[in-house]
């Protein structure tokens, strides 16, 4: 069955973000967890590159290395929807896709339209940019994407509606597509309503 790969938000340990997610997947699926650097126990960044595309890079990498083999279920959280999206376009060619859950993720251009004050991780300025070429190509056919948005946003009304339309914009992305708001939950859903993760 497949690996249910989890991937925590901006500069969240991966402990602390799925926790309470952890162990009821792994009744059922082998489950992962990686920290990027900078992030949990992981060591700091060497050098000063870092994006969401090289994220996902890494993320494959240390699965493979660690002998983990797909199919593999990105699970991305925050920041970490935009990793798992771009970790689906490299598994997806190499036929190691099963799946994507986005956890109230972080949309693809969000970096300069919601949140527009700098994105970094572990004290390295990301570039988000790379990114919105890789995810505007991706086209996920017959494979399942969920997409879970927090029904308690800290946005006004014309941003939630934004978030909204956008994430519905990734229903198109695949034949397979489930949306839901989860209405008790902000913006951290794994650790409010584990359940609906």
């Amino acid at each position: 069955s497949p690996t249910v790969v989890l991937i925590s938000g901006l500069g969240a340990a991966a402990a602390d973000a799925w926790s309470d997610v952890m162990p009821s997947v792994a009744t059922t699926q082998r489950v992962c967890a990686v920290d990027r650097p900078g992030t949990g126990e992981s060591p700091n960044r060497p050098g000063e590159i870092n994006s969401p595309v090289l994220n996902a890079h890494e993320l494959l990498a240390a699965l493979a290395a660690a002998g983990e083999q797909g199919p593999y279920v990105f699970v991305g959280w925050s920041y970490g929807g935009v990793v798992a999206l771009a970790a689906a376009a490299d598994a997806q060619a190499t036929d190691d896709l099963a799946g994507v859950v986005l956890v109230d993720g972080t949309l693809p251009d969000e970096y300069r339209t919601i949140d527009t004050e700098g994105w970094e991780e572990g004290g390295v300025e990301l570039d988000m940019a790379s990114a919105e070429p890789v995810i505007a190509a991706l086209r996920l056919g017959g494979i399942p994407v969920v997409v879970l948005v927090a029904g308690q946003q800290p946005y006004d009304d014309d941003i939630v509606n934004e978030i909204l339309d956008k994430a519905d914009d990734l229903s198109r992305k695949s034949s397979d597509f489930v949306f839901g708001e989860v209405p008790s939950s902000g913006h951290f859903i794994a650790g409010d309503t584990p359940a609906a993760v």
